[in-house]
This record gives C-alpha cells, sequence and structure tokens, in this order.
C-alpha cells in the first residue's frame, strides 16, 4: 500500500510531454506567420494585354504576366506553367471578332480570383476592302 499523493504538489511533464507541446507551440506559429499565403488570395498581375479591351491586327497574342509558383493559373479552363521566378508566358490563338480569354488564379487553400480580357482581332484582309 502507498499513500496518497499530495494533490497540491507540483507535477512535471516527461520528455513525450514535453516534445508534444513543444511541436504543437510551433505548428501553431507556422500557421499564424503564413496564414495569408496559404489562405490568401492570389496576385496576379496581367502585363500583357495591360488593357481590359484591346484591339489586334494579327491572329496570335501573347498572353504575360506574374504569379506566385505556388498558385494555380488557368487561361480558358487550360493550365498554364508558371516558371520559379513567378512569371508567366503563353501564346494565345485568336479567332476573328471579339475573344474572350479569362485568367483563372487560384490558391491551394484559398480564394479564387478570376480577371476577364477581351481582344478584339480584325485581320488586316478585312480593313483593306
Amino acid at each position: 500500500d502507498t499513500l496518497p499523493k499530495n494533490r497540491f504538489a507540483i507535477k512535471h511533464l516527461s520528455r513525450r510531454q514535453w516534445f508534444f507541446w513543444g511541436a504543437a507551440v510551433l505548428i501553431v506559429i507556422y500557421f499564424l506567420t503564413n496564414l495569408p499565403r496559404l489562405f490568401g488570395q492570389p496576385n496576379l498581375i496581367i502585363t500583357n494585354p495591360t488593357a481590359r479591351i484591346f484591339a489586334v491586327f494579327e491572329d496570335k497574342i501573347l498572353l504575360t504576366g506574374h504569379l506566385d509558383q505556388r498558385d494555380k493559373l488557368t487561361v480558358n479552363e487550360k493550365e498554364v506553367f508558371v516558371s520559379k521566378n513567378g512569371e508567366f508566358s503563353q501564346e494565345y490563338p485568336l479567332q476573328p471578332g471579339l475573344n474572350k480569354i479569362e485568367f483563372k488564379a487560384k490558391r491551394f487553400l484559398g480564394k479564387e480570383i478570376t480577371d476577364i480580357k477581351e481582344i478584339i482581332y480584325q485581320p488586316l484582309s478585312e480593313i483593306k476592302r
């Protein structure tokens, strides 16, 4: 038989408990410091075309811009490669008339943003008539 323990005595944590609580604190600090990067809105910068409505006389246009490499980018539902420095470049074929190009950037656990550009392609052969 043993005597009952003193309920007012300070209880010491074992090594396993210290490790568990230390890891839990580090995980909480990591998530708090990276909350905007994980759950925030992507920063999509489109450098070409710059205007929302744009007119061209060539049948192709080079779409360029900047996005964080961890975010996913699609142009008209087709995924576009983003380089390590965050830049993307995609040649896009145009049809005569109005072409809608929809840029969608999505963060892994965060929000999705959409930017729509309208490009009017008028072939030079139609202008000369």
